[in-house]
């Protein structure tokens, strides 16, 4: 955590930040006002543009070709706009509406560009020219011939068809060596050809090529080679970048199907008024202000924090909106507000984490350290899954669509930032001033949520109804009304009407006064009106009109307003939504919902998870879809930005736990086992969506009553359960009463004797004669089946008699009830009442089948207990199955805070030892892994506590093995929990650096450790390894292995250990990046003779490097200041972990050792072999392709080998095998040792 000084200067710099993000945001920087919010593109509806019409030069051309020529003038308006709309208007006329332009003048040029790109031979097949150089223009210029009288001699070689792709790209001019800028084409296969061919033909008649576009030539370069890769250049001398890029673009769109000119541009200004705008800026900020205020009060300090973020966030996002020169159009406003709800949804998960961490215990410091760690999970896969999908949406849609995806995508990665970088810093500042009390953080407490999925039935056919009713009424208003679902103008067109008013309305006036004319011409409630900036014009867009309806507006408009009507147009305009663009609208959807599909499968390895996201997100987009079918709201571009943000709100589980069991029994009893030990808030982690049924007994009041209940557990009532049949818990008290006369707690009258007994208190003595004088006698006690307690008919002392039965039936001790019960089936046989027989033997099928069989029934009517261990570090736990007349009946779970430190039978004896000393529920067998040395006296002491006989027992095979073996798996599954739960491994971790830091006297925790050690055979494949180890855990990636290069007759560790460090931190090495930095401590395998050489070695080197050496036989760990080792203590983290890089170094040490040595026998085992020479052990080797596969061969595969006869095939066998033989004789010894 961050010091007091230091959180003062972070939350100083903090609010300078906030300020001049909010200055910048509001006001900007300089004249124009850089960076402010004033300057972000808005689109049409916002603020206006350029509107374009254009006009078919050709007459009546068709709906093809009108159709294609409006795509692609969409693509090339896209270039200046996202957000651009193109639509067509009468028969032969296209609309373009650019938003944020104000020059239409250059967009006129490149717009209405035909874009028809030519390669035009220099002659035709009669020798004659097809252009010629104009010296007065100093242009190339066409010889007396149009473009089709050319196509039709053939001395056109290729067309903009043949163009694959275009880029603007930068080189060299050849012949003034300046830099320009071009266009490389790349050719299709078919015109990679018919290229070949045309340079081929110029090459030979050294002639050039003229590039013709759009009726000038921009480029005659001459062929001074074939050009068979299919790439040509276009190169102008004047072409800037911009130009270039344009160029590009226009080409790779293709030419446009008709030449088109242009009849009317103009400048409109917004759809929504100033005032509209101002007001949705005011809600914004009040909305803001509210969540900011709400934040506060739920999560107290954090969420100030959060709500401090939240406002650093909305400005970053403003002022980003900027930089990037994104155009913000209300589908773009629907991403932001999206990627706002994200970032608070991020700091709401943090901040319950948080509160979730300080109830269970821990301190305000762990509780936010664990809260940010444990969220960050949740919150990336969140976040990467609605990335992903903004990602497919940018790279397949168009139009508002990717404006969406652009301003979400922004959203979604500076939420991260200041969910996980802002909040947290400001959360730790706060902390650090001094705010550490638990009460300014909150805590969580257990509510009582809405029982959905106990309720989930209900809930399932509301579901049901509601999605069948989604094709129910499509199919209804298709009928009634022409179309399923209400299309606005933006997917289905309609009239545009030209209005000159005879004065200057606003967009606010225009709104009062107009629309509700013409909406009551039209009936439409969708109409969209747009001024013509520098004029009175009005263009009012509504549905497609009828003749007497535009009659109707004629004489509205002249009615109201006094327009000449004769000056009024209408024209039919078509959808500015395209089919193309609707098209690729949906495929970029179903392909980022298979993306997001995949990516939680692949991050959660479960199709079910995926495919379960998935299915919930396809119902709330139908149900969605329903309501606008059924609501008749008018389906335009926000109708696309609302679909698009449902799949989008998708959020994923931050992490769950899993245990296994075999039966589904065994889940629910294991599931609700947990949940009453966790209590987790709204069961986060485990759900308990079952009511699990209990039977209890009234323990509190004088006539106990049992009965069946799903109620939480009340003082003064004993539990029995939970069952996981309700049917058999039902029917186990109906047979217990059968049998035991004993009270039902749903019994009127027991309720009536139950007020009397309480009224009566300290006359227990009297209570039989007081209920026999009041009481009234139940319907089971006229039965038979009740014991009379309403009308007196037994005493309290004989009651409770029959209540100890009970409670010991249900306790799993049932042998005497049972045997009663087959002793009176057999007597009603033999007194041939069979139909009583029957009914007692279904009560014995009931009894045999009430209680869930966690793990085994055995055959026999046995108690034991099966005890599992799992050890890890300095950490184990331990899973008690409680067996009771052959069935497990109860499981309890134990964390040890021993482990490997110590011997596995101690730790057992000392488990058993304290286990048994606070049980009185002493079983005849108990069932270890081990056997224990003090195991009969253990026995003894258990027998004498049970008062019978009592052994300890280690079971090898059968249905006890097999328990055991369930009984450490269920021990490890609780260690893991437990570890993962509390941050067991990252504590210790951390403790054990914090020990060696103090043991060891070091500067500083020792954050980086290298061990080295060193593995010879008297002298001869001498190695060393060095493993390093980075924040306590092992670093693999920077593991190094030696060969030690001095010659050496024996074996010396203090030679080699010299070598080796001389050679790790040679200056080169220490400057090498692939060594990594310089270590905060070194350990050496071995004592003081090791050290001491170490030690040298360093000195020579003039390094100053912590080291110490740790010996095997007493794990005394040697240092250069001190002759006494330092001796850490027994069982602590610090002691494990040197021990574990130790063991380490070792482990790696020996295996390359091995390897050496196995290399070099291998190959001097087929030396020594008669008639295998080097031309046929490299035949060997090649054929085989290791040695390990050679030395598995038969005779005869060798024999197979080619130029290995029969006779070497049968020498190098028997030497394989003999070696083979040597090398097993050798590991056993090893071994053994």
């Amino acid at each position: 955590m961050m010091k007091k000084k230091q959180s003062i200067i972070a939350l100083v710099l903090a609010a300078i930040v906030t300020v001049l993000l909010g200055w910048t945001m509001i006001k900007g920087w300089g004249p124009t006002g850089t960076g402010s919010m004033k300057n972000i593109n808005l689109g049409l509806d916002l603020s206006g543009g350029v509107s374009i019409t254009y006009q078919a030069v050709k007459d009546n051309p068709t709906d093809e070709e009108m159709s294609d020529t409006r795509y692609k003038l969409e693509q090339r308006a896209q270039q200046y706009s996202e957000e651009a709309q193109v639509y067509l208007q009468g028969d032969n006329r296209i609309t373009i509406e650019i938003p944020g332009a104000t020059d239409a003048t250059t967009i006129l040029e490149e717009m209405g560009k035909p874009g028809s790109l030519y390669f035009i031979k220099q002659t035709n097949d009669d020798g004659t020219e097809n252009y010629t150089y104009d010296s007065s223009t100093g242009e190339y210029v066409l010889n007396g011939k149009t473009i089709e009288e050319l196509e039709e001699d053939g001395s056109v070689v290729l067309t903009g068809k043949d163009v694959e792709s275009a880029e603007a790209m930068h080189q060299q001019n050849s012949t003034t060596k300046a830099t320009e800028s071009v266009v490389q084409l790349k050719m299709t296969d078919e015109g990679k050809q018919k290229f070949a061919d045309a340079t081929q033909e110029a090459y030979s008649a050294g002639k050039s090529i003229g590039i013709y576009y759009d009726e000038k030539f921009v480029s005659v370069p001459s062929v001074n080679a074939v050009i068979s890769d299919g790439t040509a250049v276009i190169s102008g001398g004047n072409m800037d970048w911009d130009e270039a890029t344009s160029l590009a673009s226009t080409l790779r769109i293709g030419s446009l199907s008709l030449k088109l000119e242009e009849i009317n541009s103009s400048v409109v200004g917004a759809q929504l008024g100033s005032a509209a705008v101002s007001t949705s800026v005011k809600a914004g900020a009040i909305g803001i202000i509210l969540i900011i205020i709400f934040l506060a009060v739920v999560y107290r300090l954090p969420g100030i924090a959060a709500g401090w973020a939240l406002l650093i966030y909305v400005e970053l996002n403003l002022i980003s909106l900027n930089a990037f020169d994104l155009t913000l159009t209300l589908p773009g406003i629907a991403g932001v507000i999206l990627s706002i709800g994200m970032a608070v949804d991020a700091n709401v998960i943090i901040y319950a984490r948080i509160e979730e961490e300080i109830g269970a215990g821990k301190t305000v410091h762990a509780a936010i350290r664990d809260g940010f760690k444990k969220a960050a999970s949740a919150i990336l896969d969140g976040n990467v899954t609605t990335l992903i999908a903004a990602a497919v949406l940018y790279a397949l849609a168009s139009g508002s669509v990717r404006g969406f995806a652009m301003t979400l995508a922004l959203g979604i990665v500076l939420s991260m930032f200041s969910a996980m970088v802002v909040s947290r810093l400001l959360v730790n500042s706060l902390y650090g001033m001094g705010l550490k009390d638990a009460k300014y953080y909150g805590t969580k407490k257990e509510r009582k949520g809405f029982p959905f999925v106990e309720k989930r039935k209900i809930f399932f056919t509301i579901s049901c109804i509601l999605l069948l009713a989604v094709p129910a009424s499509m199919i209804f208003m298709h009928q009634t009304k022409g179309s399923a679902l209400n299309f606005g103008l933006d997917f289905k067109g309609g009239t545009s009407i030209n209005v000159p008013f005879n004065e200057d309305y606003s967009i606010e006036e225009l709104d009062k006064e107009v629309e509700p004319v013409v909406e009551g011409v039209t009936k439409d409630s969708n109409i969209q009106m747009t001024k013509v900036v520098g004029g009175n014009n009005v263009i009012i867009k509504t549905r497609s009109l009828t003749l007497e309806e535009r009659e109707q507006v004629y004489q509205a408009m002249a009615d109201n307003f006094g327009v000449d009507t004769s000056e009024i147009t209408f024209d039919n305009i078509s959808s500015t939504v395209s089919k193309e663009m609707s098209q690729n609208a949906m495929k970029a959807v179903i392909i980022a919902v298979v993306c997001m599909l995949l990516y939680i499968w692949i991050r959660f390895r479960d199709i079910r998870f995926a495919s379960s996201a998935i299915l919930a997100l396809m119902h709330d987009i139908a149900i969605v879809f329903g309501f606008y079918v059924v609501s008749r709201i008018s389906v335009g571009s926000t109708f696309i930005a609302c679909m698009l943000t449902i799949p989008l709100m998708m959020q994923l589980v931050a992490s769950f736990d899993y245990i296994v069991v075999e039966t589904e029994h065994e889940a629910l009893v294991l599931e609700r086992n947990l949940i009453g030990q966790y209590h987790p808030y709204f069961n986060v982690d485990l759900k308990d969506d079952k009511s699990y049924p209990f039977i209890a007994i009234t323990k509190g009041d004088l006539y106990p009553a049992i009965k069946y209940t799903r109620e939480r557990h009340k003082p003064g009532t004993r539990y029995f359960g939970p069952y996981t049949d309700s049917r058999a818990a039902r029917e186990t008290i109906d047979t217990l009463r059968k049998v035991i006369p004993i009270c039902s707690a749903s019994c009127a009258e027991w309720r009536r004797c139950r007020r009397i007994v309480e009224s009566h208190k300290g006359e227990e003595d009297i209570v039989n004669m007081i209920c026999a004088q009041n009481g009234r006698p139940c319907f089971d006690y006229h039965v038979g089946r009740g014991p009379g307690a309403c009308v007196g008919a037994i005493s309290p002392a004989d009651y409770a008699k029959n209540v100890k039965r009970v409670e010991r039936f249900l306790s799993g001790h049932r042998k005497d009830v049972v045997d009663e019960l087959t002793s009176e089936m057999t007597d009603a046989a033999e007194a041939l009442d069979f139909e009583r027989a029957a009914r007692v033997k279904r009560r014995l099928e009931v009894i045999r089948g009430l209680d869930d069989r966690q793990q085994v029934v055995f055959p026999s009517s046995v108690d034991i207990d099966v005890i599992g261990f799992y050890r890890e570090e300095t950490i184990s736990a331990a899973c008690v199955f409680v067996v009771r007349e052959g069935r497990t009946v109860r499981t309890c779970e134990f964390i040890l805070d021993k482990g490997l430190d110590v011997d596995e039978e101690e730790l057992q004896s000392g488990f058993l030892k304290r286990y048994y000393d606070e049980t009185a529920d002493i079983p005849a067998e108990v069932n270890l892994s081990v056997e224990l040395e003090d195991a009969e006296a253990l026995g003894e002491w258990l027998a004498g506590k049970r008062e019978r006989s009592c052994h300890l027992h280690r079971p090898q095979r059968g249905e006890k093995h097999r328990l055991l073996d369930m009984a450490s798996k269920n021990a490890r599954h609780a260690l893991m929990r437990y570890m993962m739960r509390t941050g067991y491994a990252d504590d210790r971790t951390n403790q054990a650096l914090l020990e060696l830091e103090s043991a060891l006297a070091l500067p500083s925790p020792p954050l980086r450790i290298e061990c080295f050690d060193i593995s010879t055979l008297h002298g001869t494949f001498t190695v060393a390894s060095m493993v390093v180890f980075t924040n306590g855990r092992a670093d693999k990636s920077q593991y190094r292995r030696f060969k030690i290069q001095a010659e050496l007759d024996e074996a010396n560790d203090f030679v080699s250990m010299s070598e080796v460090l001389g050679r790790r931190y040679a200056p080169e090495r220490m400057a090498d990046e692939r060594f990594g930095s310089r270590p905060d401590l070194l350990v050496v395998d071995g004592g003081k003779p090791q050290l001491t050489a170490a030690i040298k070695q360093l000195e020579a080197l003039g390094l100053d490097i912590p080291v110490c050496g740790l010996a095997k036989a007493d794990e005394e760990v040697f240092v250069p200041w001190d002759e006494t080792p330092v001796v850490l203590p027994t069982g602590s983290a610090s002691l494990y972990l040197i021990k574990q890089v130790r063991d380490e170094s070792h482990r790696f040490a020996i295996t390359f050792h091995r390897e050496l040595r196995d290399k070099a026998m291998t190959v001097s085992v087929l030396d020594d072999v008669p008639g295998v020479g080097p031309t046929r052990k490299r035949a060997l080797m090649r054929h085989f392709g290791s040695m390990k596969r050679l030395r598995a061969a038969s005779e005869q595969e060798i024999a197979e080998v080619r130029g290995v006869p029969a006779d070497v095939a049968k020498a190098v066998h028997e030497a394989l095998v003999a070696w083979n033989a040597e090398r097993a004789e050798a590991a056993a010894k090893q071994s053994e040792n």
